[in-house]
């Protein structure tokens, strides 16, 4: 008999033994950390779920499962800051984010949009309508003020002791390292249990005081996470073959996802 697991207990979902310690609670009812690993929502809709709806839920689960294994990868988009990859199957018209066993599947025509931000500023914001820019905190002008003089650092700044040099070097290095302490792509789903999908990747660091350095880096960061957004800009349908009625579409979401019919008549979150 385990120490950690509660056989007189069992999940109601599969009759496993579930945890003593911090069990998942549905309807005041413990589930198993195999069931708990299987479910992929929003946090706020933990709240609200039944057993029911889990049931739902997690044969929905087994569908995406399945999906995963007919899933053809035609073309990905990388960041090596945090191995984020969007995996894309040109074939069926299917996405996902590769993050860890089971990702939620995508269909192209679940994307609605998507918007870049460094930390609460806007850097892109894309659409089926198109993608807007917007200046980078890092690359604007402002930014002279804090960089030229740190340059100088090497040259006109020499006589100065090393103490100095190191403390006016600091100074500026603490101004960098303020701009911006987050990268984040937040992109907007029609699903119903995913509405936003986040991914947060931290900023460069300064490295040996070199803010020069820091500049490339961050440039080559975010160009990386820029790929990403362009990847998503790609699966928005191109107006001269979108004709598909709303009829059609209604079939391929019901093929799609069979196994969440019932759910969605009869116990909708």
């Amino acid at each position: 008999m385990s120490l950690f697991k509660n056989e007189k207990t069992p999940c109601l979902i599969c009759g496993n033994p579930t945890p003593k310690i911090y069990p998942t609670m549905i309807e005041d009812q413990p589930i198993c950390r195999e069931c708990e690993k299987l479910i992929s929502m929003e946090d706020h809709l933990m709240a609200l779920l039944t057993i029911n709806r889990l049931r739902a839920h997690l044969k929905y689960r087994e569908k995406n499962s399945n999906m995963h294994a007919g899933f053809v990868e035609t073309r990905k988009a990388s960041c090596e800051m945090r191995n984020r990859t969007i995996c894309i199957d040109d074939v069926h018209r299917l996405w996902y984010i590769k993050d860890k066993v089971n990702e939620p599947i995508f269909r192209f025509v679940d994307l609605m949009g998507f918007t870049l931000l460094e930390d609460s500023h806007i850097l892109q914001r894309g659409n089926a309508k198109g993608i807007e820019t917007f200046p980078s905190i890092v690359e604007s002008e402002e930014l002279d003020d804090l960089i030229h003089p740190a340059q100088k650092l090497n040259g006109l700044l020499m006589c100065k002791s090393y103490k100095d040099k190191a403390s006016i070097n600091n100074s500026y290095e603490q101004k960098i390292k303020g701009l911006v302490k987050t990268i984040r792509l937040e992109i907007e789903v029609n699903n119903i249990y995913w509405q936003k999908l986040k991914l947060n990747f931290n900023a460069p660091d300064v490295i040996d005081h070199d803010i020069n350095r820091f500049i490339i880096d961050y440039r080559s960061k975010l160009a990386e996470i820029q790929e990403i957004a362009q990847s998503l800009m790609t699966l928005f349908p191109k107006e001269s073959v979108n004709n598909m009625s709303y009829a059609d579409e209604l079939m391929k979401i019901q093929q799609l996802y069979g196994a969440e019919d019932e759910y969605l008549q009869t116990n909708s979150i």
